[in-house]
């Protein structure tokens, strides 16, 4: 079957038990919390996805890493996903949720790179700028890449705004390649 079917099916689970119980949210904050535990210790992720321990060893590990801040919830969806071997599919999962929590919630991510801290209002005007260009309640990872020499980079989806002086150079220096093979008859 495929990864992405997969994903799905059991994202789409979640969310629906999620909104009936009214934890969209906290099923989202605790899926980050675990997603971000797995990318930090591969020997984590190891024992979520090891054949031999049972779904029950494995809740009483997350439990004790997390203690009480996990949802009962989110405590029976794993032990599910334990039950049937997709421990591999976790941090899919979360992904894949929290995609689904912002577009219900009117909110899109976007990954910002600049050159340098952002100051004083620069970044609420950036995040009200594409507010009002993408109709969304813009939420802005930024990411500092003092390579850009200066301005900033956005990630919005697949689409790409560069507003760098990088990108800029690189724009006029493609253009100057071009103009030289076209007057010395190569293009």
């Amino acid at each position: 079957m495929l990864t992405g079917a997969i994903t799905h099916r059991y994202t789409a689970g979640l969310y629906e038990a999620a909104q009936a119980h009214g934890e969209v949210e906290m099923i989202d904050h605790s899926l980050r919390a675990m997603a971000q535990a797995i990318e930090a210790n591969p020997s984590f992720a190891l024992l979520l996805v090891h054949p031999v321990l049972t779904p029950e060893v494995k809740i009483t590990v997350i439990k004790n890493v997390f203690g009480d801040a996990l949802p009962e919830l989110l405590l029976h969806f794993l032990h599910l996903l334990f039950t049937r071997h997709r421990g591999e599919y976790l941090t899919a999962i979360y992904t894949a949720y929290h995609l689904l929590a912002n577009e219900a919630q009117g909110r899109l991510e976007v990954q910002v790179e600049t050159a340098r801290e952002f100051e004083g209002d620069q970044l609420a005007d950036l995040r009200q700028h594409l507010a009002v260009a993408l109709r969304k309640d813009i939420q802005a990872v930024v990411h500092v890449r003092p390579e850009l020499i200066a301005g900033y980079r956005v990630y919005v989806g697949n689409r790409i705004i560069d507003a760098t002086v990088r990108g800029a150079l690189t724009q006029f220096s493609q253009k100057l390649l071009v103009n030289r093979a076209a007057k010395e008859g190569t293009f």
